[in-house]
């Protein structure tokens, strides 16, 4: 068997040497991460065969140069990437050509990059965890078999923390295509992104900073009406929507966290208080807060003889900056020094040096 594609053009596909030409003129899908897999789509929809002589070619080859002779297999050429004999005896395979890129079961795979747990939270407390992706391709697989994903009449909530690693342009952090309501929580280029599966891909323009921290994301969806885009516990979008969402049309009886089910727009960061409710989750009730019901508040200024400047040592990954001018969002400047911290506050003291200084605190 054999593919041999020509963008724009078509593809032919070959059985045992005969060819049948294709039309396809639509560019190819974009990269959705770095496996190349054998006997399977991915880590799922697996092949149940024997094979041999696996190669893959940066060229569109001619018919004469197919290995499509069982007794006479033919080298492999100047645009052969790849080319699997399978005569070891046991694992690993190796490449015919270079780099030798030796096999890896799906086992083996998933035991190398599976998500491990993080101590770098939103919150900063002692005992708090959170999930990091390190590599493009690991997820987790929720059984669901009773179905706790049930949207019911279709309203929802999805919300999470996220921390970015080195970002694809799409990734997903949620995947349910479940009979309790088909539907992905995903960021497309730093913007929040959500699907109802076999309906819509619907983006925002909701975007999250990209200054290296921990920020809260949300979609609401109210049935027959809209999406609501939420960062940061502040509305940062709305789109009309009212096609709905697939209830009890889907069979897949597990979610997934961090990709598609077959490991497709891998989310590479940390992610935490990952959370799924039916209905409406109104927006003073969202879990934006870096400590769970705790508001961090404005930091409080006395004026003495020096100034001091306080504030809560949590929630952790707030940094004291100043400004002379307001009206300039470039000139506020990190306060230089650490804060001194005692009982659970931080405490900045220095003499006022202008009459008027402004004060805030930003989370990094």
């Amino acid at each position: 068997m054999a593919a041999a594609y020509e963008p724009g053009v078509g593809v032919t596909v070959y059985l045992d040497g005969g060819g049948i030409f294709i039309e396809e003129t639509r560019a190819m899908r974009a990269f959705q991460n770095n496996r190349f897999s054998i006997g399977s789509e991915g880590l799922g929809n697996s092949l149940q065969c024997s094979l041999d002589r696996v190669r893959v070619h940066k060229a569109l080859l001619t018919d004469a140069e197919l290995d499509s002779v069982a007794a006479t297999p033919k080298a492999p050429l100047a645009s052969t990437l790849v080319s699997y004999s399978f005569n070891e005896t046991t694992m690993p395979f190796q490449s015919a050509v270079a780099p030798a890129r030796p096999t890896l079961t799906s086992e083996e795979y998933l035991a190398l990059s599976n998500p491990r747990f993080s101590t770098d939270t939103p919150s900063g407390r002692a005992g708090d965890f959170s999930m990091e992706f390190t590599t493009p391709g690991p997820r987790v697989t929720v059984p669901d078999p009773a179905t706790a994903i049930r949207l019911d009449n279709g309203d929802f909530t999805i919300q999470a923390w996220v921390k970015f690693g080195p970002q694809a342009a799409r990734a997903v952090l949620f995947f349910s295509n479940g009979p309790g309501g088909a539907v992905s929580f995903s960021v497309l280029n730093r913007n929040v992104f959500v699907t109802t599966l076999g309906i819509l891909d619907r983006d925002s323009s909701a975007a999250i900073p990209d200054d290296g921290g921990w920020h809260h994301i949300a979609v609401v969806h109210e049935a027959g009406k809209e999406f609501r885009f939420y960062v940061d516990g502040q509305l940062a979008d709305t789109r009309a929507y009212t096609s709905g969402v697939l209830i009890d049309s889907r069979t897949d009886t597990q979610f997934y966290i961090g990709s598609e089910p077959t490991g497709g727009l891998p989310y590479v960061g940390k992610l935490d208080r990952l959370i799924v409710s039916k209905g409406i989750v109104p927006a003073e009730e969202l879990d934006f807060r870096p400590v769970p019901g705790v508001d961090p508040g404005a930091p409080e200024l006395t004026t003495r003889t020096v100034v001091e400047v306080a504030w809560p040592t949590l929630p952790a990954g707030y940094v004291l900056q100043s400004s002379t001018n307001v009206e300039d969002p470039a000139s506020w400047t990190d306060v230089p020094g650490t804060p001194q911290a005692s009982e659970g506050t931080y405490r900045y003291y220095f003499p006022p040096t202008v009459p008027k200084t402004f004060y805030r605190l930003i989370k990094r």
